[in-house]
């Protein structure tokens, strides 16, 4: 494979490099970053991760932390690890006044994550059950203290409401 100092080059993207942490369906864990478009939702701002691994594209570029650029199936990542950049979870949060849970999450294999999440739903149906039925999303992101965790959906064995 041709390596080129400027990666997004290769693939003839204008991007913004986001660093995350990919832990696979197999176990491995990549460090490196993904590469964020314009966003579809919010003029004159890049993709957050989240619009990046919930959009329909099945692949997507992943530049190794040596700066190999791989292609990555979305369905075989189990998690991926987002820095918040210093910011805590309320703040994010304050940018959608939804209201928030705070989950115990396990994963299929019984990985338990713990963290908080948004539930972006109507007023009248704001249960986590609720939530959860309705996501039609492949990653629920769950936010902890340190960073945000996209969970692959369709690997969460059983959730935990604790509050």
């Amino acid at each position: 494979m041709h390596h080129t100092t400027d990666s997004a080059n290769l693939y003839r993207l204008q991007t913004t490099r986001r660093p995350v942490t990919l832990t696979m369906v197999s176990g491995d864990e990549l460090k490196g970053h993904v590469f964020a478009h314009w966003s579809s939702s919010k003029p004159f701002e890049t993709q957050e991760a989240t619009e990046l691994f919930n959009d329909e594209e099945p692949f997507f570029p992943f530049e190794m932390e040596g700066g190999e650029v791989i292609l990555v199936a979305k369905a075989r990542v189990a998690e991926v690890g987002v820095d918040l950049d210093g910011e805590p979870p309320e703040n994010q949060a304050s940018v959608m006044p939804f209201p928030t849970a705070l989950l115990q999450v396990v994963l299929a294999g019984g990985a338990v994550r713990l963290g908080s999440i948004r539930l972006e739903v109507p007023p009248d149906r704001s249960r986590v059950l609720d939530y959860l039925n309705r996501l039609s999303s492949r990653f629920v992101t769950l936010y902890t203290s340190n960073d945000a965790r996209l969970i692959n959906r369709s690997l969460i064995d059983r959730v935990r409401p604790l509050d």
